[in-house]
Formats: C-alpha cells, sequence, structure tokens
C-alpha cells in the first residue's frame, strides 16, 4: 500500500484524503467564502442590533408577523453565518482540503461554492416556513388570532437555531419529506 500524498493535498492531517475528498478550494475561493459569510452575518446581526435597541419606525408600522418574519430572516443569517464561517475556518486552519487541479477539482470547487453562498439563504427561507408554522399553531389554539407582542422574541431565538443548524435541519426535512411523499403515493 503506497503512503504517497497526491500533489494537491494541502495538509498533513491523515484523515483528509478520506473524510474531505470533495472539499477542494483555492485560498481566493476561500477567502472569498470567508468574507461573504462573515458579511453576511455581520449586517444581519447589526440590523437584529438595530431593530431591538431601536425599535425602527418603519416597524411599528408593521404587524408583529410582519416583524417576525423580518427577524426570523437576521436571526437565521446570523445563525447560518456563524456555523458556516465556523466550518470553513476550521477546515482552513486544520488544512482539511485539496487544492483543486483538474477540472473535477474545479467541478467539486464550484459545488463547495454553492454549498457555503447557499446555505445562510436556505436558512433564511426555512425560518420564514418555521415562523409561518408556529403563527399557524398560535392560530389553531388561539380563539382571537392575535399574536402576543413577545412573539418576535421567540421566532428570533428560533430562527437562530434554524440557522445554525440548518445542515440537520435539510436532512431531517428531505428524509420526512420523502416519507410523506412515499407515503401520499402509496395511498392514492
Amino acid at each position: 500500500m503506497s503512503t504517497e500524498k497526491p500533489d494537491n493535498l494541502i495538509t498533513e492531517n491523515p484523515t483528509t484524503n478520506k473524510k474531505h475528498q470533495w472539499f477542494r478550494l483555492t485560498k481566493g475561493r476561500a477567502n472569498f467564502l470567508l468574507f461573504y459569510l462573515l458579511f453576511i452575518t455581520g449586517i444581519s446581526a447589526s440590523m437584529l442590533a438595530v431593530v431591538l435597541i431601536e425599535e425602527i419606525n418603519f416597524l411599528k408600522k408593521l404587524s408583529i408577523f410582519s416583524t417576525s418574519i423580518l427577524l426570523a430572516i437576521f436571526s437565521a443569517l446570523v445563525g447560518a453565518g456563524i456555523y458556516y464561517s465556523r466550518k470553513l475556518y476550521k477546515a482552513c486552519i486544520n488544512q482539511d482540503m485539496l487544492i483543486p487541479l483538474t477540472e473535477t477539482d474545479r467541478i467539486r470547487q464550484l459545488g463547495v461554492t454553492v454549498y457555503y453562498v447557499s446555505r445562510p439563504i436556505y436558512a433564511a427561507c426555512l425560518s420564514i416556513i418555521v415562523c409561518v408554522a408556529l403563527r399557524s399553531g398560535a392560530e389553531f389554539i388561539s380563539t382571537g388570532g392575535t399574536l402576543n407582542e413577545k412573539f418576535p422574541y421567540l421566532i428570533i431565538l428560533i430562527g437562530f437555531f434554524v440557522g445554525y443548524s440548518s445542515s440537520e435541519f435539510i436532512d431531517d426535512l428531505e428524509l420526512k419529506g420523502k416519507n410523506i411523499v412515499g407515503g401520499i403515493i402509496k395511498t392514492n
């Protein structure tokens, strides 16, 4: 068994070849992704802080639910930005990535880039769905149909955790979605 490493391996980490075969990025692409994720996190955290501290005038004109949707998006972007920038900088520190050399590697790099760019967007979308689900639940159990003014604070917490754990959320959604669709198709 040969112990030679491929020329594009950046690391001395023995698990890289097995565990992170898909992780192929140039230094420039890794820098772009880190900047993108930190920018999204910073802007979203700033927006959350401004909304919470100032309670901006235009938000006072919005309903509690509309405000909650905005806060869900911002908090999910903060959660996803923290999670995925942490994941990326740990890979850089541990040198758990390969430099793309072949066309196949460059295609993988595109996939890794899309993965990191799209995950915060997915997290924001999922947080909207969770917000709507919570609103629906409140509609079913209340008779007045009005939301408590503290609802946005609950949404901030839940939105953050949806964003931070969006990877697991997406995996669970895919699995449960297949089961639900499979059940519907089999019964019809």
